[in-house]
Protein backbone atom coordinates (compact mmCIF):
# COMPACT_ATOMS: atom_id res chain seq x y z
CA UNK A 1 0.00 0.00 0.00
CA UNK A 2 2.53 2.59 -1.03
CA UNK A 3 0.25 4.30 -3.49
CA UNK A 4 -0.17 8.00 -2.72
CA UNK A 5 -3.90 7.64 -3.34
CA UNK A 6 -4.32 5.10 -0.53
CA UNK A 7 -2.50 7.02 2.20
CA UNK A 8 -4.59 9.25 4.43
CA UNK A 9 -2.15 12.14 4.07
CA UNK A 10 -2.13 12.23 0.26
CA UNK A 11 -3.32 15.49 -1.28
CA UNK A 12 -7.04 15.49 -1.94
CA UNK A 13 -7.76 15.61 -5.64
CA UNK A 14 -10.45 18.01 -6.81
CA UNK A 15 -12.70 15.05 -7.64
CA UNK A 16 -12.58 14.09 -3.93
CA UNK A 17 -13.74 17.54 -2.79
CA UNK A 18 -17.34 18.22 -1.79
CA UNK A 19 -19.49 20.02 -4.37
CA UNK A 20 -18.94 23.78 -4.29
CA UNK A 21 -15.18 23.65 -3.67
CA UNK A 22 -12.91 25.38 -4.45
CA UNK A 23 -14.34 28.81 -3.67
CA UNK A 24 -12.92 31.49 -5.94
CA UNK A 25 -12.82 35.24 -5.50
CA UNK A 26 -10.99 37.95 -7.40
CA UNK A 27 -7.81 37.55 -5.33
CA UNK A 28 -8.22 34.23 -3.53
CA UNK A 29 -8.89 30.53 -3.94
CA UNK A 30 -10.34 28.79 -0.86
CA UNK A 31 -9.75 25.06 -1.18
CA UNK A 32 -9.02 21.95 0.86
CA UNK A 33 -5.51 21.80 2.25
CA UNK A 34 -2.73 19.71 0.74
CA UNK A 35 0.20 18.26 2.62
CA UNK A 36 2.46 20.33 0.35
CA UNK A 37 0.97 23.43 2.03
CA UNK A 38 2.97 22.64 5.17
CA UNK A 39 5.58 25.44 4.95
CA UNK A 40 2.99 28.17 4.32
CA UNK A 41 0.61 26.89 7.00
CA UNK A 42 3.34 26.45 9.58
CA UNK A 43 4.53 30.01 8.95
CA UNK A 44 1.29 31.43 10.36
CA UNK A 45 0.34 28.54 12.67
CA UNK A 46 3.60 28.89 14.59
CA UNK A 47 3.34 32.69 14.92
CA UNK A 48 2.31 33.69 18.47
CA UNK A 49 0.87 36.98 17.21
CA UNK A 50 -1.35 35.22 14.65
CA UNK A 51 -2.64 32.67 17.19
CA UNK A 52 -2.99 35.04 20.15
CA UNK A 53 -6.81 35.17 19.93
CA UNK A 54 -7.33 31.53 18.90
CA UNK A 55 -8.13 28.37 20.84
CA UNK A 56 -4.97 26.73 19.50
CA UNK A 57 -1.34 27.54 18.85
CA UNK A 58 1.26 28.57 18.37
CA UNK A 59 1.86 25.17 16.80
CA UNK A 60 5.03 23.11 16.69
CA UNK A 61 5.85 21.44 13.36
CA UNK A 62 4.37 18.02 14.34
CA UNK A 63 1.10 19.72 15.34
CA UNK A 64 0.88 21.55 12.01
CA UNK A 65 1.49 18.34 10.10
CA UNK A 66 -1.09 16.43 12.18
CA UNK A 67 -3.63 19.21 11.54
CA UNK A 68 -3.02 19.10 7.78
CA UNK A 69 -3.45 15.33 7.68
CA UNK A 70 -6.67 15.54 9.69
CA UNK A 71 -7.99 18.35 7.48
CA UNK A 72 -7.17 16.44 4.28
CA UNK A 73 -8.90 13.28 5.51
CA UNK A 74 -11.87 15.22 6.87
CA UNK A 75 -12.80 16.91 3.60
CA UNK A 76 -13.09 13.49 1.95
CA UNK A 77 -15.59 12.23 4.53
CA UNK A 78 -19.05 11.71 3.05
CA UNK A 79 -21.47 14.15 4.65
CA UNK A 80 -18.59 16.07 6.26
CA UNK A 81 -19.65 18.52 8.94
CA UNK A 82 -16.22 20.13 9.38
CA UNK A 83 -14.27 21.88 6.66
CA UNK A 84 -10.74 23.17 7.25
CA UNK A 85 -9.74 25.05 4.12
CA UNK A 86 -6.63 26.82 2.90
CA UNK A 87 -6.87 30.37 1.59
CA UNK A 88 -4.56 30.72 -1.40
CA UNK A 89 -3.43 34.13 -2.65
CA UNK A 90 -3.78 34.01 -6.43
CA UNK A 91 -0.83 36.30 -7.22
CA UNK A 92 1.71 34.32 -5.17
CA UNK A 93 0.01 30.88 -5.23
CA UNK A 94 0.82 30.66 -1.49
CA UNK A 95 -1.51 29.60 1.31
CA UNK A 96 -1.85 32.81 3.32
CA UNK A 97 -4.47 31.69 5.81
CA UNK A 98 -6.94 29.11 6.93
CA UNK A 99 -10.69 29.08 7.30
CA UNK A 100 -12.90 26.54 9.08
CA UNK A 101 -16.60 25.76 9.03
CA UNK A 102 -17.55 23.50 11.93
CA UNK A 103 -21.07 22.17 12.48
CA UNK A 104 -21.22 22.36 16.27
CA UNK A 105 -24.82 21.10 16.58
CA UNK A 106 -27.69 20.69 14.14
CA UNK A 107 -28.41 24.17 12.81
CA UNK A 108 -25.31 25.78 14.42
CA UNK A 109 -22.15 26.24 12.34
CA UNK A 110 -19.07 28.05 13.62
CA UNK A 111 -16.75 29.92 11.26
CA UNK A 112 -13.15 30.58 12.20
CA UNK A 113 -10.17 31.99 10.34
CA UNK A 114 -6.59 33.19 10.66
CA UNK A 115 -4.13 34.78 8.26
CA UNK A 116 -0.39 35.26 8.00
CA UNK A 117 0.78 38.65 9.23
CA UNK A 118 2.14 39.82 5.84
CA UNK A 119 -1.43 39.88 4.47
CA UNK A 120 -3.15 41.56 7.42
CA UNK A 121 -5.06 44.65 6.39
CA UNK A 122 -5.49 43.61 2.74
CA UNK A 123 -9.14 42.55 3.09
CA UNK A 124 -8.39 38.87 2.44
CA UNK A 125 -10.22 37.72 5.57
CA UNK A 126 -13.43 39.54 4.62
CA UNK A 127 -13.22 38.22 1.06
CA UNK A 128 -12.69 34.65 2.26
CA UNK A 129 -15.41 34.81 4.95
CA UNK A 130 -17.99 36.14 2.46
CA UNK A 131 -17.15 33.30 0.10
CA UNK A 132 -17.30 30.70 2.89
CA UNK A 133 -20.66 32.05 4.07
CA UNK A 134 -22.07 31.41 0.58
CA UNK A 135 -20.66 27.85 0.67
CA UNK A 136 -22.19 27.37 4.15
CA UNK A 137 -25.55 28.39 2.69
CA UNK A 138 -25.32 25.49 0.24
CA UNK A 139 -23.85 22.99 2.70
CA UNK A 140 -25.87 23.97 5.80
CA UNK A 141 -28.99 25.77 4.46
CA UNK A 142 -30.89 27.67 7.13
CA UNK A 143 -28.24 27.10 9.80
CA UNK A 144 -27.09 29.82 12.17
CA UNK A 145 -23.52 30.68 11.11
CA UNK A 146 -21.58 32.25 13.97
CA UNK A 147 -18.11 33.53 14.77
CA UNK A 148 -16.54 34.15 18.17
CA UNK A 149 -14.30 37.19 18.61
CA UNK A 150 -12.16 37.53 21.72
CA UNK A 151 -11.82 40.88 23.48
CA UNK A 152 -9.03 43.00 22.08
CA UNK A 153 -9.49 41.78 18.51
CA UNK A 154 -11.37 44.60 16.76
CA UNK A 155 -9.91 43.65 13.36
CA UNK A 156 -11.78 40.34 13.50
CA UNK A 157 -14.99 42.11 14.48
CA UNK A 158 -14.62 44.35 11.41
CA UNK A 159 -14.11 41.28 9.20
CA UNK A 160 -17.38 39.72 10.33
CA UNK A 161 -19.35 42.97 10.14
CA UNK A 162 -18.09 43.64 6.60
CA UNK A 163 -19.00 40.06 5.66
CA UNK A 164 -22.63 40.62 6.70
CA UNK A 165 -22.63 39.26 10.26
CA UNK A 166 -24.36 41.08 13.10
CA UNK A 167 -23.69 40.96 16.85
CA UNK A 168 -25.82 38.33 18.58
CA UNK A 169 -28.14 39.86 21.14
CA UNK A 170 -28.15 36.63 23.16
CA UNK A 171 -24.91 34.65 23.52
CA UNK A 172 -26.50 31.74 25.41
CA UNK A 173 -27.07 29.50 22.33
CA UNK A 174 -23.28 29.59 21.76
CA UNK A 175 -22.13 29.17 25.36
CA UNK A 176 -20.95 25.57 24.90
CA UNK A 177 -18.20 26.80 22.53
CA UNK A 178 -17.25 29.88 24.54
CA UNK A 179 -14.47 28.22 26.49
CA UNK A 180 -10.83 29.02 27.20
CA UNK A 181 -9.65 32.12 25.35
CA UNK A 182 -13.20 32.45 23.92
CA UNK A 183 -14.96 32.47 27.31
CA UNK A 184 -15.59 36.22 27.07
CA UNK A 185 -15.90 36.37 23.28
CA UNK A 186 -18.47 38.44 21.42
CA UNK A 187 -20.70 36.46 19.10
CA UNK A 188 -21.46 37.54 15.56
CA UNK A 189 -23.96 35.64 13.45
CA UNK A 190 -25.89 35.40 10.22
CA UNK A 191 -28.36 32.93 8.77
CA UNK A 192 -26.99 30.55 6.11
CA UNK A 193 -28.89 31.37 2.95
CA UNK A 194 -29.01 28.94 0.05
CA UNK A 195 -27.18 30.34 -2.98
Amino acid sequence: MNSARSTPSAPAAARDWPPGLPLETERLIVRPFRESDFADVHEYASDPEVTRHLRWGPSAAPETLAFLRQAIAGVRTAGASQFHLGVVERKSARVRGGLSLLERAPGLVEIGYCFARPVWGLGYATEAVRSAARFAGVRFPGADLFGLVTPGNPASERVLLRAGFTPALDASPYAAWMTGVCSTARVFRQRCRPA
